[in-house]
């Protein structure tokens, strides 16, 4: 038998490519970045990020979320963006690495054109609408680095009808600084959804990094009440930790919504009813948001136990016969609270609980040492938003298509300070 020295035969050599083979850089998978997140719902309504943008490098809290693809930070002309002040802002002309976007390229989604001939776009987000100038830049989160098209933000406005989600941003915009843990309000959004739905129509930002081979198409959250951890490739836990709901179609991350129960008791709402609508996992969305026939049939669950479960809130203790299902907020006791039932939003796989400890909760609209219920609700969505997920470790796994939830076993929160995650050495 003829043996090559230099070629792959023979048991030994074959032996000796196979490991060489693993061991070189074409075989490395990417790596796994680990990213700190901070705010939470209660203070800011918001989660957040620090990334930097232009050369030199400015840096921008945008908000983490999965409900949206763009990535958009404040232009230094945006008097009305949140956070710093124009100054702290992205202004092109003071990038070394910055080139603008023809409004008149029909590679981009433009809807007109700002100045001369940049690229103009609206990003709208429930009862508020972004508008922004589409640029070219380097943008850094973490130890990633990549240049992409992005927005950036011109002027944002709120409709008169705005939904509560967006009431909820406005209340954390007038507050500014959402206390003394944070700098200031988030300037801008990273959306985390799929590119269909990107405004300017490009990849976003996580999209770039995967198709630049950065990073591996699956990232995953934990979010609590004093921050969190986005982990980019990968995931913080162990695949078998986690319980899957496939993903229906790749724009929001959808899912096949089954029921809602109140102690494992259904609340009546068919499947086909829930799914004639839009049902998502958004971290965006700051508290479970389901439809007006749900939320009614919520309440009437509640109420027709009053017999058994004489809930403060609900069955006494009203003002006016207004119960937490009304908007109002109770002072209640550790002790009434636990009286509460649990309520089981139920995807296809999947059974996330969301305990009265959880739902009942300091609302935007409460007054100091009150609570109301933390469900809100929007025609034609079913949302499992930041309040529900803080429960769980949850796995956006693009490249199966499908969306894992592992209950929150571990602390999650941001371990470096603000130093660290300004300087991207977290």
């Amino acid at each position: 038998m003829t043996r090559r020295v230099h070629g792959c035969v023979g048991s030994m050599l074959l032996l000796v490519c196979a490991l060489l083979a693993l061991l070189s850089p074409a075989a490395a998978a990417p790596p796994v970045v680990v990213v700190p997140i901070d705010g939470n719902y209660q203070e800011l309504f918001m989660y957040f990020l620090t990334v930097s943008a232009g050369t030199p490098a400015k840096n921008f809290t945008v908000v983490v979320d999965t409900g949206s693809s763009d990535f958009l930070i404040p232009a230094a002309v945006c008097d009305t963006c949140a956070g710093g002040s124009p100054a702290d802002f992205y202004n092109a002309t003071e990038s070394k690495t910055f080139s603008p976007i023809s409004c008149k390229n029909t590679s981009f989604a433009c809807t007109s054109c700002v100045g001369d001939d940049v690229c103009g776009f609206n990003m709208p987000y429930v009862g508020i609408t972004e508008s922004a100038a589409g640029v070219r830049d380097v943008a850094k989160l973490g130890a990633l680095s990549t240049t992409l098209p992005f927005g950036a933000i011109l002027n944002i406005t709120f409709d008169d009808d705005t939904t509560s989600r967006a009431k909820m941003r406005l209340r954390g915009m007038a507050r500014g600084v959402g206390g003394p843990r944070f700098d200031r309000y988030p300037e801008g959004m990273m959306g985390m959804a799929f590119s269909s739905l990107n405004s300017l129509g490009t990849l976003p930002l996580f999209d770039t990094f995967v198709a630049n081979g950065q990073v591996s198409n699956i990232f995953s959250m934990c979010l609590t009440m004093g921050g969190g951890v986005l982990t980019l490739g990968g995931a913080r836990v162990p695949e078998d930790k986690y319980t899957y709901t496939p993903i229906i179609k790749p724009d929001y991350y959808r899912f096949t919504m089954l029921d809602i129960t109140v102690n494992d008791a259904s609340i009546g709402i068919s499947s086909e009813q829930y799914n004639r609508g839009n049902c998502i996992v958004d971290t965006g969305t700051p508290v479970p948001t389901i439809t007006p026939e749900a939320y009614a049939a919520l309440e009437s669950v509640f109420v027709a136990n009053c017999s058994q479960n004489n809930l403060v809130g609900v069955c006494s203790g009203t003002t006016g016969n207004k119960t937490i299902f009304d908007g109002e907020c109770f002072a209640l006791t550790a002790e009434q609270i636990a009286q509460y039932p649990t309520i089981t939003m139920k995807l296809d796989g999947v059974d996330l609980m969301y305990p009265p400890e959880e739902y009942l909760m300091k609302m935007y609209y409460c007054s100091k040492g009150t609570v109301g219920l933390g469900v809100s609700i929007e025609v034609d969505w079913t949302i499992v938003g930041a309040k529900l997920l803080q429960s769980y470790d949850t796995v956006y796994d693009r490249e199966n298509m499908r969306i894992g939830f592992a209950p929150l076993e571990t602390r999650c929160e941001a371990t470096c300070d603000g130093d660290a995650i300004a300087a991207n050495t977290c």
